[in-house]
């Protein structure tokens, strides 16, 4: 029971801080300019750098128009609604606003929703969600991450 306990909050902790790096990946920054000198190589100096296997991950696009059920209080999303995805952005029929990235990886597609506050004077108190997306025709299912809040 003990070990279950641990491998879920671990297992939720792990998820929390990806959605959190990828909502900071989606943030738009200025790249800065690389600057680099040409190596001098002969042969005896070659250097070989070692290959890392690269985790490889693809932006998913859920725009589109979607009637369900929330079932959130946490964020405010409870009850039937219309969610209309536009780009990153999303609102809700009830007026609810936020961002939305979905990120699809290994056959995992992760999402990150994050719902401004009602008040708009109070916008530190956004919440922050990680789902489990799936799209298929023109259906979308966002379920909870087990272990998560």
């Amino acid at each position: 029971m003990v070990k279950k306990t641990l491998l879920l909050t671990l297992l939720g902790f792990s998820l929390a801080i990806s959605s959190f790096w990828v909502l900071r990946a989606q943030d738009p920054t200025t790249p800065k300019p690389q600057t680099t000198k040409p190596e001098t190589q002969t042969p005896e100096t070659t250097k070989m750098k070692p290959q890392t296997p690269a985790t490889t991950s693809s932006q998913v696009d859920l725009s589109g128009t979607y009637a369900g059920t929330f079932n959130c209080e946490d964020a405010g999303l409870v009850g039937d609604t219309t969610l209309t995805i536009t780009g990153n952005e999303f609102t809700t029929s009830d007026g609810r606003t936020g961002r939305i990235i979905a990120s699809k990886s290994s056959g995992y597609t992760a999402v990150a929703l994050q719902v401004n506050a009602a008040d708009p004077s109070a916008a530190a108190t956004s919440k922050v969600i990680s789902l489990r997306g799936k799209k298929s025709g023109n259906k979308l299912t966002l379920s909870p991450v087990t272990g998560s809040r």
